[in-house]
């Protein structure tokens, strides 16, 4: 899912979007999502136009994370 992000523009998704691209449910993404942030690596912010819309947007700590694992 990084990496999806990492190739957004802006390094940002909506949530409902990277779920199919996974291939996981709404509210699955939205867990992993919870994990990420808690983990640095990616923040929430709600859409402007749509409250109950919500984007994941990759940190630079998350970039970071994408960049060290794309040379492994």
């Amino acid at each position: 899912m990084l990496w999806h992000l990492a190739e957004a523009p802006g390094r940002r998704r909506r949530i409902n979007e990277l779920a199919p691209a996974q291939f996981v449910s709404l509210s699955r993404m939205s867990r992993i999502v919870e994990t990420l942030k808690q983990r640095g690596l990616v923040d929430r912010e709600q859409a402007e136009n749509d409250r109950r819309g919500w984007y994941a947007i990759l940190t630079d700590a998350g970039s970071e994370w994408v960049r060290k694992n794309e040379q492994s």
